[in-house]
């Protein structure tokens, strides 16, 4: 066998396994996206699970003990939740995005509610002390609101429409948080007048 069609050959088993590989790949993406919509779309348009949880740090400031946030508060503005730890990297990247985006819609009617699921409140309450953010930091004991809304990813972000309905479910980071939030809420803001028209 001459050593051209052994090339020959050798190239057309590379390109084989190239195109199977890549096909597999395009099945689990396909697969895994399958998964994520079945399991977000159970939540997206249904009332928002109630909660009432420890503040960590109120507005950048140091919290009483026994102070607590609860989600019922924010009924008639847009609320985005997030599900963050101390320990999370992505989490690193988003909260600071949501703080500036908290920092610049409130006036508007937009909150932000960032629900730490560590295990230890400690951990937590250090994270949050050394970054004071603005925006309202809480824990969420044993993650039983984690698991309400389905946050098995870290960072998983909820967006609650006015009305206290899921409108969105995100999970893991995203690299246009920025204009995929901002497009989010002008959505929301313009279905205000509708909402209130009809009730």
């Amino acid at each position: 066998m001459s050593g051209r069609w052994r090339a020959g050959i050798a190239l057309a088993l590379f390109v084989a396994a190239t195109v199977l590989v890549t096909w597999r790949a395009h099945r689990l993406a396909q697969s895994l996206e399958e998964r994520e919509k079945s399991k977000t779309s159970a939540l997206r348009g249904q009332p928002a699970p109630e909660f009432s949880l420890p503040v960590l740090t109120p507005a950048g400031q140091s919290a009483p003990a026994a102070a607590e946030l609860a989600l019922a508060d924010y009924r008639g503005q847009i609320v985005l939740i997030s599900f963050w730890a101390s320990w999370c990297r992505p989490c690193d990247y988003e909260l600071p995005l949501l703080n500036q985006f908290y920092l610049a819609r409130r006036e508007q009617g937009v909150q932000v509610i960032a629900i730490s699921t560590d295990s230890d409140r400690a951990a937590a309450q250090k994270y949050a002390d050394d970054r004071k953010y603005a925006m309202p930091m809480v824990w969420d004991p044993g993650g039983r609101v984690a698991d309400l809304y389905q946050a098995d990813v870290l960072p998983t972000l909820i967006i609650i429409d006015p009305a206290g309905r899921v409108r969105e479910v995100g999970h893991g980071v995203r690299g246009d948080l920025d204009s995929w939030l901002d497009r989010q809420v002008r959505l929301l803001t313009a279905q205000k007048p509708a909402e209130k028209k009809a009730s």
